[in-house]
C-alpha cells in the first residue's frame, strides 16, 4: 500500500510539473510583447523599460519558471535579510507584501533620493509612519556598488542602488503616473503555483489565483 501511494505522489508530482512547463511554454510564445499587448502600443520606451523591470521580463525564462513554480520570496528573504510575509487587507480589499522586523512589526522601505533610505511601518490601524532607516543602510556588493535590498510598496523585493536618479513609472486607473527614486532592480513576489500562488495577473493587477475563483 505505502509503495502505490508513493507511486502515486511520484506520478502526482510529475504530472504537475509536466502540465506547469508546458502552461509555462505556452505563455511564453505567445505573439507579441507582453507590455504593448497588455498596455497597448501608445506607451513610451520608459513606460514600457519600466512594466518590463517592475515584472521581472527581463529575467531568462528559467529563472521566471522557477519563481512562478516555487516562488519568490524565499530568494527575496536573502537579499533583503529579513523574513517577508504577505497579508490581505480589508480596507483595500487586496493582499499587500512586508518585510518583518525583530520586533514583529511590518514595513517597506522607499527612498526619494538615492540616498535617504524610508522605513514605513505599518501600524495595527493600517496607517503609515515612515522613518529615516538609521545609520548607513548601504553595503557594498560583489560589484562594488553601494545598494539597499528592501520591499517596496507595490509587491517586490527591490534594489536601490545610492545615488541613482530613476524613476518609475506606474499605470493606474486613470493614466500613467511617475515617481522618483526607482530601484534598478525587482523580484516580483509571489508564494508560486505549489504553494497556491502563481502570481499577479497583467491586466487586472490582481493575483490569478483570486481571479480564478471567482
Amino acid at each position: 500500500m505505502a509503495k502505490f501511494l508513493l507511486r502515486r505522489v511520484i506520478f502526482l508530482l510529475f504530472t504537475l510539473i509536466v502540465v506547469s512547463i508546458a502552461v509555462f511554454a505556452v505563455t511564453e510564445i505567445a505573439p507579441g510583447n507582453i507590455a504593448v499587448n497588455t498596455l497597448g502600443n501608445t506607451i513610451t520606451p520608459a513606460q514600457e523599460a519600466s512594466f518590463n523591470a517592475q515584472h521581472g521580463l527581463g529575467e531568462s525564462a528559467r529563472t521566471r519558471y522557477i519563481r512562478w513554480l516555487f516562488g519568490s520570496d524565499w530568494q527575496a528573504e536573502e537579499l533583503v535579510g529579513h523574513p517577508i510575509t504577505r497579508i490581505f487587507d480589508e480596507q483595500s480589499g487586496q493582499y499587500s507584501w512586508w518585510a518583518v522586523a525583530e520586533d514583529g512589526s511590518l514595513f517597506q522601505n522607499s527612498t526619494v533620493d538615492g540616498e535617504q533610505i524610508i522605513r514605513s511601518v505599518r501600524q495595527p490601524d493600517g496607517t503609515l509612519v515612515a522613518e529615516p532607516v538609521p545609520g548607513n543602510p548601504w553595503t557594498v556588493n560583489d560589484e562594488g556598488v553601494e545598494v539597499f535590498w528592501g520591499v517596496d510598496d507595490d509587491g517586490h523585493a527591490a534594489m536601490w542602488v545610492r545615488g541613482d536618479d530613476l524613476e518609475t513609472w506606474k499605470l493606474t486607473a486613470a493614466t500613467w503616473t511617475s515617481a522618483a527614486g526607482a530601484p534598478r532592480e525587482y523580484i516580483p513576489l509571489q508564494r508560486g503555483l505549489l504553494r497556491g500562488d502563481p502570481g499577479v495577473s497583467f491586466q487586472s493587477r490582481r493575483p490569478v489565483a483570486e481571479t480564478l475563483l471567482r
